[in-house]
Formats: C-alpha cells, structure tokens, sequence
C-alpha cells in the first residue's frame, strides 16, 4: 500500500514503455522517494493468471528480453542507491534472473519463432556484460533454474531449446 500524496507529489506512474514489470519498476521509484518503508508480512495483493492466455505476461512479446534487460539496469541503479543487506540483494538479483528464464522459456516454447530468432533472444542475454556478472554473483536454489541459466550462459542453445 502507497500513500496517495508520495505518488502524487512525486508524479510516479506506471510507465507506458514497459509492458511488463512495470509495477515492479513503480515499487522501486516508490521506494526511492519514500521517507519511510514498512514491511508488514500481510498479503494484500493476489497475482492472477489465467490460463486464456489473454494475460500480458502469457503473450509473446518480442521485446521481453530487451525490456528485461532494462529492467535488470534499472532496478540495479535503484537498488544500488539503498542500504540494503547482501541478503536482500541476492533475494533481488534471484529473482532477476527468474525473469530471464522465465522469458527465455517462453521464447523456447513459442513454435512461431525459428531456430535462428530463438538463438537471437538466447544471445542477447548471454552476451549483455550485466547479465554474465549478475549471473556469476547470484547463488540460485533451484537446481533446474541452475542449469538453465548455465546452458544460457554458456551458449549451449540447442540442448537449452529443449530443455523444460
């Protein structure tokens, strides 16, 4: 929950560019203009995907992995900015990462693409300086999202194409 005049006063919005993660980029500019930051361990917010497929996030987007990518720049510039514990850091640069396997996934699955565009989307993470450093310093717990991420990185696309 946002107090109405923080965002008011500081003109925050969604911002029109982005077609995904834009809330988690508005929670960031929140969170730098804020005095004050509670966290309360409440839920009041529920993500709900559906399986239509009508949902943003379920669509191919062919500019996902641009976005995430600025997205990644983005949130590291803000984030940088905070004090916060290398836990939280880690807990952050995870879930970065999530993000670019979760799109790359997307990618491997969309049976519109050819072999050479899905290498294309493959190459843009694993040749962005950012993303090979974050890569090297975030511990994922998943074993799955562990080799996924070593696949991508290591260029290894057609073993990552088939991969779940």
């Amino acid at each position: 929950m946002y107090r109405t005049d923080l965002i008011r006063s500081n003109r925050l919005i969604f911002r029109k560019n982005y077609n995904i993660n834009e809330d988690l980029i508005f929670c960031i500019e929140v969170m730098q203009n804020a005095n004050k930051i509670t966290i309360i361990n409440d839920y009041y917010y529920k993500y709900i995907q559906h399986s239509s497929g009508k949902s943003l996030v379920s669509k191919y987007n062919e500019n996902a992995i641009d976005t995430c990518i600025d997205f990644m720049e983005t949130l590291i510039k803000y984030y940088s900015k905070f004090n916060l514990t290398n836990n939280i850091k880690d807990e952050i640069n995870e879930c970065i990462i999530k993000r670019f396997i979760f799109f790359i996934q997307k990618i491997r699955k969309n049976n519109q693409l050819t072999l050479s565009e899905k290498k294309k989307h493959f190459e843009k993470v694993s040749n962005n300086d950012i993303v090979r450093q974050l890569y090297k310093k975030t511990k994922l717990k998943s074993k799955k999202d562990k080799i996924k991420m070593f696949i991508i990185m290591n260029k290894l696309y057609r073993f990552g194409l088939m991969i779940e």
